[in-house]
């Protein structure tokens, strides 16, 4: 379960900012996206949370689809670090989905959500990283 939980996190966060920049006129779907990437953070926090406190370890590799070997593993001080990012952008999101739509227009606005989650998603892979081009990679 933890598993498919690791994976669906990695997924969303790379799926979110597609679907915000095909809806960036939408005021619906810059708020169902905003809504969907807290829902992604509060995964990744569950997620981090049962390997801290449960010791599991699990690996995701996507050596198969990348030239250079290619995967994630989670364990006890990962887990930290996962819950920690998490648990960190929850907050940054709900302020910014007001603070950007106040301040910001037009692309701009859209570069900065589209931005978001795939830095969120970068930190992610650095504390997560199994292999050197993995780390590199989210460097």
């Amino acid at each position: 379960m933890i598993q498919t939980a690791f994976s669906a996190f990695l997924a969303s966060l790379l799926s979110i900012p597609a679907v915000f920049l095909v809806g960036v006129r939408s005021k619906t779907l810059r708020v169902a996206t905003s809504a969907l990437m807290l829902v992604a953070l509060a995964a990744g926090a569950v997620v981090g949370g049962m390997g801290f406190w449960h010791g599991a370890r699990l690996a995701v590799d996507f050596s198969q689809v990348s030239p250079l070997p290619f995967a994630l593993g989670l364990d006890r001080l990962s887990a930290f670090f996962l819950l920690l990012i998490c648990a960190i952008s929850v907050p940054v999101t709900l302020f910014s989905s007001s603070y950007v739509e106040r301040h910001y227009q037009g692309w701009g606005r859209a570069l900065l959500w589209a931005l978001l989650p795939l830095f969120i998603g970068s930190m992610v892979v650095v504390v997560t990283a199994s292999t050197a081009f993995a780390f590199l990679f989210g460097w």
